[in-house]
């Protein structure tokens, strides 16, 4: 599944540098888990004589929750970065903005695998490692948030992924 990783740093035309985008790869995951949870789910259902185990419905469930995941994220998760803030959208579709004066603090979680950035008004918002365009972002963010916004893991991660390194997605 390295593909997903080598296609977040795919190179894209100069209008859409600034742009934080899912790349295909997101898309196609989508539409497979989504196949594939209805071709199963289908027969399995019409072939158990309601005698299924409970972990094959909560497993195909969650197949199905997980192509939800992807789908929506393709589709909604479309971010701006400028030199005044990030322009960001949420799960659900809305629209919102950070400005990079009011950023509170910017943390790379391992786990989750995103970037956590909180204004000082409570707002967070969520960047995941797999988007295209996080160079720029992490350009942008080293040269704009404050400097005690910034722990030194962060900055560390911030300046590679500056460098045209993001994190890994799979580690």
């Amino acid at each position: 599944m390295g593909w997903l990783g080598r296609a977040r740093l795919k190179r894209r035309h100069d209008s859409e540098m600034n742009r934080l985008v899912h790349p295909l790869p997101t898309l196609l995951l989508g539409i497979s888990s989504c196949t594939v949870s209805v071709v199963v789910t289908i027969p399995a259902i019409a072939l158990s004589n309601q005698h299924l185990s409970w972990w094959v419905y909560v497993f195909l469930k969650g197949l199905f929750y997980l192509s939800f995941y992807f789908l929506s994220a393709y589709f909604i998760d479309k971010h701006t970065v400028s030199s005044e803030g990030l322009q960001y959208s949420t799960i659900i579709g809305r629209q919102k903005e950070i400005l990079w004066i009011d950023v509170q603090f910017i943390q790379y979680n391992f786990l989750m695998k995103w970037f956590q950035i909180r204004s000082r008004s409570g707002q967070v918002a969520r960047l995941s490692a797999i988007l295209m365009g996080l160079p720029q972002f992490a350009q942008v963010a080293l040269e704009h948030v404050p400097n005690d916004a910034l722990d030194r893991v962060t900055e560390d991660i911030l300046e590679e992924t500056a460098r045209g390194n993001p994190p890994s997605v799979w580690d």
